[in-house]
């Protein structure tokens, strides 16, 4: 081999040796970066898992401040209450019963009027005085009534109530009725109404085409709420009452769904906050939404028509 043949052998050589010891460089980079990289993940991770730990407690605190001011707001409307009992006082010679005013009013002379009226008719109609017990017992009659007046006052309430939600939710169809009416015009007529027709429905819009065509920013709250609008015949419970037809779900099941569907560990403040999500979505249109705490569970009712 001639010596210029051996020159370039010997250059080749340095060459790729240079390109193996880039290539090893590259290498020990890619794995410090892929290392650094790994750190960085699990840094955001133990951040995500302590902000769900202070979201927990500030839903825990926020809760205990607001048992505190009903609480609070109990024990000022009691004591107003107090404060605007009427005074009990005997008046004029001592504790005769027939001085007994209350407030402004002469209780005890209006008793022992209804008493003297009482015994007259008696006397009247059977040509005797009444027994003490006779007097007892009709005393103790007119006072059994009062717990029929408050049961049938209370009745009256519940009722005024019922059709209150009734009306409520025949309003809301009429809106929804109104506003397909003028969707169907303004189509027939070619008119494009000005912005959107306030209350659009996004739970029918996420479910059709999607959270990210009603939301800017697609969070992990929002995509386990639209996983929820997907799945809520097989997650929740079909109902029928005042409402109108509607989906009741559990925290505690619904948890567990989305669990096994994401591959994830949730606690119960985060299907909160997807319960709120739906109901946030719901706000805009006239479907029936509800998100309440009863015995400990969180659980979202949630009307199956926007009507």
């Amino acid at each position: 081999m001639s010596t210029p043949d051996l020159e370039r052998q010997a250059t080749d050589t340095h060459t790729l040796q240079r390109v193996l010891d880039r290539v090893r460089d590259l290498e020990d980079g890619l794995d410090r970066q892929r290392s650094k990289t790994e750190r960085l993940e699990q840094r955001v991770a133990d951040l995500e898992a302590e902000n769900e730990r202070l979201q927990d407690e500030l839903d825990a605190e926020r809760d205990a401040r607001e048992c505190a001011e009903n609480a609070a707001h109990a024990a000022v409307a009691h004591v107003r209450r107090i404060h605007e009992r009427p005074t009990v006082e005997f008046r004029g010679n001592g504790g005769n019963p027939a001085n007994l005013w209350i407030g402004n009013h002469p209780i005890g002379l209006m008793l022992d009027n209804s008493r003297d009226e009482s015994e007259a008719l008696y006397q009247f109609l059977f040509g005797e005085q009444p027994s003490p017990t006779v007097v007892e017992s009709v005393e103790e009659r007119a006072d059994s009534t009062d717990p029929l007046v408050d049961r049938v006052q209370s009745e009256q309430i519940d009722a005024i109530r019922e059709k209150q939600i009734t009306n409520h939710q025949s309003v809301k169809r009429d809106v929804a009725r109104i506003r397909r009416q003028m969707n169907h015009v303004a189509e027939e007529t070619g008119v494009d109404l000005l912005d959107s027709v306030p209350g659009d429905d996004k739970i029918a819009k996420v479910v059709k085409d999607g959270v990210a065509t009603v939301v800017d920013d697609v969070s992990a709250t929002k995509e386990r709420a639209e996983l929820l609008l997907h799945n809520l015949a097989d997650w929740g419970q079909l109902k029928n009452d005042a409402n109108g037809a509607r989906v009741l779900l559990h925290a505690g099941e619904v948890r567990r769904r989305l669990e096994t569907a994401r591959n994830e560990s949730l606690q119960t403040t985060q299907v909160k906050r997807v319960f709120n999500q739906v109901d946030t979505w719901a706000a805009d249109s006239t479907r029936y939404s509800q998100v309440k705490k009863k015995d400990g569970v969180y659980r979202l009712s949630l009307g199956v028509n926007a009507e």
